[in-house]
């Protein structure tokens, strides 16, 4: 993700005023210094020195948005690929995976359209595998997406913490870990539940889940996570994959690591703080885990280690 990461840079406020013309290198340093001192926005600094208008920084503001929910797209559609999924859900072996991929190279066809050939699985099979991969795609984009806007509003190494929005977040430490993750874990479960309609792809961030009060399982999920990131909870993964193992649906939740034990927080299903060990055998079963601008793919059967996210 390092790659997405470098790239999202690109795409910072700052880069993009001046690639308008609409700053100088020096005006661009000089509000980085002041930001050095002051916990706000570089946009709101801009504007304070005079140097940007209103206008044209929400210009800047919708082209980053666009720009960095295509990158999101792209880095998916490069990291994500169906043998993966197949291999995994252990649907095909790993010798027929090689085999498929041997003769792609020669005969340029899709992956999916020679296994059906080789018998390796059915037609049907291959839809229902195509129809996975696609709402994979889709749920990692939105977390790549959300975490990095998160990692760049979370502050690191200025021994303050910033929320989403960018905000100084002042956490209580006298307070008990466990009922600050059941506080939020309660309130993310009581975002009412709505999946996106039939036929659409629409991406929710953390700020518009809270505003809604709703929103399918990885908007949940993904609000419940920042919240708890922006607390300073460093011992957590957003997690995307099954929630059984023999369900249709992908599923996200997030796991929270605490005195060699590993608790399921799952907003859309549960209220409650649960152990993965409470859980019967094949329930949540990881394909993609997150931890701020990391990401880990626990599909690669190959790596014994990828199919193993909840040890510490």
């Amino acid at each position: 993700m390092d790659s997405l990461k470098r790239k999202i840079n690109t795409t910072r406020i700052g880069n993009l005023l001046l690639k308008e013309r609409a700053i100088t290198q020096a005006q661009l340093r000089e509000a980085l210094q002041i930001q050095k001192g002051e916990p706000r926005f570089l946009g709101e600094i801009l504007i304070k020195m005079g140097v940007v208008g209103q206008k044209k920084l929400a210009q800047a503001l919708s082209l980053q948005s666009r720009l960095r929910s295509q990158l999101a797209s792209k880095f998916v559609q490069e990291r994500l690929r169906l043998g993966q999924i197949l291999t995994h859900t252990q649907t095909i072996t790993q010798d027929q995976l090689r085999k498929a991929l041997e003769r792609q190279k020669q005969t340029k066809e899709l992956l999916g359209k020679i296994l059906v050939e080789m018998k390796a699985i059915s037609q049907s099979t291959l839809q229902e595998f195509l129809r996975i991969q696609k709402e994979l795609k889709r749920i990692i984009a939105v977390a790549s997406l959300a975490l990095l806007l998160v990692g760049c509003a979370t502050g690191t190494g200025t021994g303050m913490r910033y929320d989403y929005h960018g905000r100084p977040v002042l956490t209580t430490p006298f307070d008990s870990r466990y009922k600050r993750v059941k506080k939020y874990l309660r309130t993310a479960y009581q975002f009412k539940y709505q999946r996106d309609p039939k036929g659409t792809d629409y991406w929710q961030l953390p700020e518009e889940t809270e505003r809604r009060g709703k929103g399918d399982c990885e908007d949940k999920a993904i609000w419940l996570y920042t919240k708890l990131l922006s607390e300073g909870f460093h011992n957590i993964r957003l997690i995307i994959g099954k929630r059984r193992e023999d369900s249709r649906m992908l599923h996200a939740w997030v796991a929270w690591y605490q005195k060699e034990k590993v608790y399921i927080l799952d907003p859309t299903f549960q209220s409650q703080i649960w152990e993965i060990q409470q859980y019967p055998k094949g329930y949540y079963k990881p394909y993609y885990s997150f931890y701020r601008e990391k990401s880990w793919n626990h599909l690669t059967s190959h790596n014994p280690k990828s199919s193993m996210p909840y040890p510490r």
